[in-house]
């Protein structure tokens, strides 16, 4: 005989083996529960991070600078995003010189589509296209130097976009003299 156990000894140390092994399987399926739980929630935020992205990537963006062309400088008006920009309105002056405020739209601006337009520093339709010195002296102040545009554009669901941009000329022209346009690593950026 193998040991000097009784049935009622055997009966009760199975039970108690069939218990741990119950505590132990439990144990582990509250486990599976909660990793489960996590793995749903960070799928969850992975999945709402990507349609934000996929959205943000088909955008417009409208964004305005001084533009160097050749010698010369001009206001560019450019969509930096992915998407088209819809019903577009931009409103623009240099600060201390409002009464040469001048408005500018279209009913679509395509990405990376460049508008180029004069400074508003006189009375002329078209402003002012010229080197430094010439729109230097057209401020009335070079601390009064700031180029103000308010923008208003829908994206291709109708969602409307206000902005107000703010730009210094002065310092615009500095950097500008003596760059070429370019585009940064992970970020689309134009560089007037």
């Amino acid at each position: 005989m193998v040991t000097g156990l009784t049935p009622v000894e055997i009966q009760a140390y199975s039970t108690v083996v069939l218990a741990v092994f119950t505590i132990v399987l439990a144990g582990a399926t509250i486990w599976y529960a909660i990793q489960a739980k996590s793995q749903i929630e960070e799928t969850s935020s992975q999945t709402t991070e990507m349609k934000k992205t996929r959205e943000l990537r088909h955008e417009p963006k409208m964004v305005a600078g001084l533009k160097p062309d050749g010698p010369n400088f001009e206001i560019g008006f450019v969509n930096i995003g992915g998407g088209i920009s819809h019903d577009v309105e931009a409103e623009y002056w240099v600060e201390g010189l409002e009464q040469y405020k001048r408005e500018w739209g279209g009913a679509v601006h395509l990405p990376e589509d460049i508008q180029r337009i004069g400074i508003p520093l006189d009375d002329s339709s078209i402003g002012v296209i010229g080197m430094s010195d010439k729109i230097k002296s057209g401020l009335n102040n070079e601390d009064e130097d700031q180029l103000t545009v308010r923008w208003s554009y829908k994206n291709s669901r109708g969602d409307k976009f206000e902005e107000t941009q703010k730009i210094s000329m002065l310092e615009e022209m500095k950097k500008r003299s003596n760059s070429t346009e370019f585009y940064t690593g992970n970020e689309r950026s134009v560089r007037f």
